[in-house]
């Protein structure tokens, strides 16, 4: 998904889809994520998706 492993947040894949969209979103804005914020979302993503399914890692 990104060239940078280093950027990858275990069990990210759970949210590959949201993430994916949300990147979408950025393009159609203008908006070019910085490697940070693309992370920042990622773990946001993942911290609502274990909420929603009651999931503790």
């Amino acid at each position: 998904m990104v060239n940078n492993t280093q950027l990858c947040i275990p069990d990210g894949y759970q949210v590959r889809t949201e993430l994916l969209e949300w990147f979408e979103i950025q393009y159609q804005t203008g908006v070019s994520p910085t490697p940070s914020q693309a992370a920042s979302q990622q773990q946001q993503l993942l911290q609502d998706y274990q909420k929603r399914y009651d999931l503790v890692l």
